[in-house]
């Protein structure tokens, strides 16, 4: 399965950056480098007795 979708954010270019770029924040989710300015992420939800684990790409641009 393939998602694609992008959602502005709530915070100034500045604010996501420095939280992309903070460890305390990073440790919370898996966010690794993979190029300048590009990410690969990993989460896992859970929601009673259903989880789900998903993996994604983050691309910073203006």
């Amino acid at each position: 399965m393939e998602m694609q979708a992008s959602r502005p954010l709530a915070v100034s270019q500045q604010q996501a950056w420095d939280a992309l770029n903070d460890p305390e924040v990073l440790k919370l989710e898996r966010i690794d480098p993979t190029g300048e300015n590009q990410y690969a992420a990993a989460m896992a939800l859970r929601i009673g007795p259903v989880s789900a684990k998903f993996a994604g790409k983050i691309m910073l641009r203006q």
